[in-house]
C-alpha cells in the first residue's frame, strides 16, 4: 500500500509549483473569502463554513456531514490509486480558463455577499489548479470523487420546504402501517404522532423530527447512491437509475424507523419509544444501503469503469512550440489570483450604502434581558383603528447574531375583540445583508412546520395593492394540550423606492444596484405572525391583512434622517440613565425605554394566547 501511495507521489510532476499556487488560492478565501459578518464575524471563507458546519455542536445541524465529505474524498482518491497512477500527468495551459472562472464567481458571490457561492469559486479553483499542472486526463480521472465536495456547501435552510413533506410522508406512511399492521391506536396531526391513554396503556406523543426524516436522511442517502453507482456501474442511465432511488430509500429507511418506535413505545412506554427514535437513525441507513445493493444486483451486470484509463491528451500548441511553460503557468496562476484580490479591494473602497425604504426614529429598543439594543429604531405605529399596540423587546439572541448596524422595530398588536395577538417586526440592514436571512431560519429555529407557502395581495388605501409571501405553519401545542397550533406568517421586502415580496427578487435587485450604480440597497424585511387554532387559518389572514392595510402607510411612508446607531458601550452613563426613565416619549408614542415595563404581562393574552407567547418568532 505505501509504494503504491508513493508511485503516485512520484507521478505527480509540479508539486512544489502546484503547492505554492494552491497555497495563494487559500489565503485569498482566508483574507477576502467572507463578506457577510452577521452570523459569523469573519473575513475567512474557511471560519464561515465550519461555523455552519459546527452551529454551535447543535446535535439536529444538518449540515455537519460537510464535515466528513473530504475524509470521504480522499478515501474515494486512495481507493482508485491504481488508475491514477497509471497515466502521464502533465501540464494542460487550457485549465487557466476555468481559473479566471473561479476568480470572477468569487468576485460575483462576494459583492452579492453570498459566501456559499466564494465556496464553490474555492473548488473549482483547486480542480482548474490541478488541471493546470497535471493534466485533463487527471480532471476526467478524478472528477469523480472530486464532485462530492458539493456536499461540503451548507444548503440545508434552503431545503426546508422540500424536506418537510418527506416528514409528511413518512409520517403518514409510518401511521398507516403501524395501523393496519400492528393495530396500534395511533393518531397523526401533520407531523404529530398521538397514542391516547387506554385503561392499560400510558399516551405518548412524537413529532417527527426533521433531522432524521428531512435532509439529513436524503443528504446521506444521496450521498451513498452518488458514490455506489460511481463505483460500479460504467453507463450513465444506470448511475440515474440508482441516484434517482435516493429518495425513495430515505422514506423507506425512516418508515421503518419509525414504525420500530410506535412498536416499542406502545409496549415499553415513551422513553423506550424516543429511544429508538433518536438513538436508531442508524436503522434509516441500513435500510438505505440493503435497498441500494439490492437496486444494483437487480440492474443488468456490466463492466466497472474503474481500470479503464482513457486515452492521454494531444501535445496543446504551446507544449509543441513553447515547451512546457510550467513557472509561466505558475505566474499566471498567481497574477490571475493577485487580480481578484485587488478587484475585490477596489469595489469594497467604491460601494456605497442606499437609503433605507422605512422609517427610522430616535428611539432606542431594549432586548428580552432589558440590555440596550439600539439607541434608533423602525417606526411602527401605536395607535391603529381597532387594535391596542405595545413595543415588544427584541431578542438577545437576535442582537448578538446579527451585524451590528442591524436596525429593529418589534411591537404587538391586539385585536379589540381579544381573538388575534399579532406580532410585526421590521428588521432594517446596514451595509450587511445577512441582517436579513430567509424566514425559515427562524420559523424552524422556533419549532414551526411550513405546511404551504404563496402570495396573498392586500389593497391598500391608496388604490394600489401590497403583494407578500405568506406562510401557512404548524407547532406542536403548547405542554400539556393536544395537538398542534396553526400560524400565519406574512412577510415583504422593502428598500428605497423599491418593494419585492419574493426573496430572490431582492436578492437579484442587490446584484444589479451594485453593479450598475455601486450602491447597497438598504433593504427591510417586514413581517407580520399570528397564531390560531387550526382552521382559522383564513380568519386569522383576514385580521392579519387589515392590520397591515392600517399600518403599512405609516411604517413605509417617506423617510426620516437616519441616525447612525452607536453600540451601547459607547453611551454614557446619563444617557443610559435618560433612557432607562423613559423620558424619549413623544407625541404619544410609548417607546421601548423602561426594561420593566417591557416584561409586564399582556392583559389580552388570556387563555391559549398566553402560551402562544413562548412560540412567536
Amino acid at each position: 500500500m505505501s509504494r503504491d501511495l508513493r508511485q503516485l507521489w512520484d507521478s505527480l510532476p509540479n508539486k512544489g509549483l502546484f503547492a505554492f499556487t494552491a497555497l495563494a488560492w487559500t489565503a485569498l478565501f482566508h483574507w477576502l473569502g467572507n463578506s457577510t459578518l452577521g452570523y459569523v464575524p469573519s473575513n475567512s471563507m474557511f471560519v464561515w463554513t465550519w461555523a455552519l458546519w459546527q452551529h454551535g455542536s447543535d446535535a439536529d445541524n444538518d449540515d455537519q456531514m460537510g464535515m466528513v465529505v473530504p475524509f470521504l474524498v480522499l478515501g474515494l482518491l486512495f481507493y482508485r490509486r491504481f488508475e491514477l497512477n497509471s497515466f502521464t500527468k502533465k501540464s494542460w495551459p487550457p485549465a487557466l480558463a476555468l481559473l479566471a472562472l473561479a476568480v470572477v464567481l468569487h468576485v460575483f458571490g462576494y459583492l452579492i455577499q453570498q459566501t456559499r457561492v466564494a465556496l464553490v469559486a474555492y473548488f473549482l479553483g483547486l480542480y482548474a489548479l490541478m488541471g493546470i499542472f497535471w493534466g485533463w486526463t487527471w480532471l476526467r480521472q478524478v472528477a469523480f470523487p472530486y464532485i462530492l465536495f458539493a456536499f461540503c456547501i451548507p444548503f440545508s435552510a434552503y431545503l426546508e420546504p422540500m424536506t418537510f413533506k418527506l416528514r409528511l410522508l413518512s409520517a403518514s406512511l409510518s401511521v398507516g402501517i403501524a395501523q393496519s399492521l400492528f393495530h396500534l391506536p395511533i393518531e397523526r396531526i401533520g407531523t404529530m404522532v398521538f397514542h391516547p391513554a387506554t385503561a392499560t396503556e400510558a399516551a405518548f406523543q412524537f413529532d417527527v423530527a426533521a433531522a432524521c426524516s428531512g435532509i439529513r436522511s436524503a443528504a446521506v442517502v444521496l450521498l451513498l447512491t452518488i458514490t455506489f453507482s460511481f463505483l460500479f456501474f460504467n453507463t450513465w442511465w444506470r448511475r440515474l437509475v440508482i441516484i434517482a432511488s435516493s429518495p425513495f430509500l430515505a422514506v423507506l429507511g425512516n418508515v421503518v424507523r419509525l414504525v420500530l418506535t410506535f412498536v416499542v413505545a406502545d409496549h415499553s412506554g415513551q422513553a423506550a419509544g424516543k429511544a429508538i427514535e433518536t438513538k436508531a437513525g442508524f436503522v434509516t441507513f441500513l435500510v438505505a444501503v440493503g435497498g441500494v445493493v439490492l437496486l444494483g444486483k437487480l440492474l443488468p451486470k456490466e463492466a466497472s469503469s474503474l481500470g479503464e484509463i482513457p486515452a492521454e491528451n494531444p501535445p496543446s500548441f504551446l507544449e509543441k512550440n513553447f515547451g512546457r511553460p510550467r513557472l509561466g503557468l505558475a505566474a499566471v496562476a498567481v497574477a490571475f489570483m493577485a487580480g481578484g484580490f485587488l478587484w475585490l479591494g477596489y469595489l469594497k473602497s467604491v460601494v456605497k450604502l442606499g437609503a433605507p425604504g422605512v422609517k427610522v426614529v430616535n428611539a432606542p429598543i431594549f432586548t428580552d434581558s432589558g440590555a440596550l439594543a439600539r439607541t434608533n429604531s423602525v417606526f411602527l405605529p401605536s395607535i391603529v383603528s381597532g387594535f391596542k399596540a405595545r413595543t415588544e423587546p427584541i431578542q438577545d439572541l437576535e442582537v448578538n447574531y446579527l451585524p451590528a448596524d442591524t436596525t429593529y422595530g418589534r411591537r404587538s398588536y391586539a385585536s379589540a375583540d381579544g381573538s388575534m395577538l399579532a406580532r410585526a417586526t421590521v428588521v432594517l440592514m446596514g451595509s450587511d445583508r445577512t441582517s436579513i436571512h430567509r424566514p425559515e431560519y427562524c420559523l424552524t429555529g422556533f419549532g414551526w412546520d411550513i405546511l404551504r407557502s404563496g402570495m396573498t395581495k392586500i389593497p391598500l388605501a391608496d388604490g394600489t395593492e401590497l403583494e407578500a409571501s405568506k406562510f401557512q405553519m404548524v407547532h406542536a401545542a403548547p405542554p400539556g394540550q393536544k395537538g398542534q397550533v396553526s400560524g400565519i406568517y406574512v412577510f415583504w421586502f422593502v428598500a428605497d423606492g423599491v418593494r419585492t415580496a419574493n426573496a430572490v427578487k431582492r436578492q437579484w435587485s442587490l446584484v444589479r444596484s451594485m453593479f450598475s450604480g455601486a450602491e447597497v440597497q438598504r433593504w427591510a424585511y417586514i413581517s407580520f405572525f399570528a397564531a390560531c387554532r387550526p382552521g382559522e387559518e383564513e380568519v386569522t389572514l383576514e385580521k392579519l391583512q387589515k392590520l397591515i392595510r392600517l399600518t403599512q402607510p405609516e411604517i413605509e411612508q417617506g423617510t426620516l434622517k437616519t441616525l447612525t446607531c452607536r453600540p451601547p458601550a459607547l453611551i454614557s452613563p446619563g444617557e443610559m440613565q435618560k433612557l432607562s426613565t423613559g423620558d424619549l416619549s413623544r407625541s404619544g408614542e410609548w417607546l421601548a425605554s423602561a426594561p420593566e415595563t417591557i416584561r409586564k404581562d399582556n392583559p389580552w393574552e388570556l387563555g391559549e394566547l398566553a402560551a402562544l407567547k413562548t412560540m412567536t418568532p
